[in-house]
């Protein structure tokens, strides 16, 4: 693989983790609903660890220099509690990441594919 490939790449798997956490919690209508359904829970914790976890492989390349709109820190400060449980995990971050975040970071990163950058001599 190209190593201007990689970064493309990285950001479809974004894009894919984020598509699978929509449809975890397409029917899930409110927090308390969301709190009751420890399945979705885990399985949109695992996903936004694969976000962070890939966020932070192209951030050390590319993160500061094509996308300033996310703040990288918190991103990753989150993903470390997540990972490591400090004192449980408090689902109104949790929902408010899903309702309110991942939609910005998913229109960020389809404008920035759209620009077309990996193939203009990044």
């Amino acid at each position: 693989m190209l190593d201007k490939e990689r970064p493309f790449i990285y950001l479809m798997r974004v894009l894919e983790s984020i598509e699978l956490i929509e449809e975890y919690v397409k029917d899930i209508r409110n927090i308390e609903e969301f709190r009751n359904d420890k399945k979705s829970i885990d399985a949109v914790l695992m996903q936004l660890i694969h976000i962070w976890e890939t966020i932070n492989k192209f951030y050390k390349k590319y993160w500061n220099q094509y996308i300033l709109e996310i703040p990288y820190k918190n991103i990753i400060w989150f993903r470390n509690f997540v990972a490591h449980d400090y004192l449980g995990i408090n689902i109104n971050i949790v929902w408010n990441i899903i309702k309110k975040e991942l939609p910005k970071l998913k229109a960020v990163i389809k404008s920035f594919l759209k620009s077309n950058w990996y193939n203009n001599g990044l």
